[in-house]
């Protein structure tokens, strides 16, 4: 449970490295390929061939911005 805009803010950020993590090794890539081959684990060396967990500029953006 969410009890607070700390809590909500936390919860946010953690969502959109592990949605960005998972996102990473399969972006840009297209949905019939997806649908061949769905992201069921942590992929590792996809599209950008980096290692699994590897963030993207987005998270890293998103976060640092949470920050001020």
């Amino acid at each position: 449970m969410i009890d607070s805009p700390a809590s909500a803010t936390r919860a946010s950020l953690l969502g959109l490295a592990v949605g960005n993590a998972l996102d990473v090794p399969v972006e840009f890539i297209g949905r019939e390929a997806r649908r061949r081959d769905p992201v069921v684990g942590l992929p590792v060396y996809g599209t950008h061939q980096q290692p699994a967990g590897t963030r993207s500029d987005d998270a890293s953006l998103t976060t640092y911005l949470a920050q001020y």
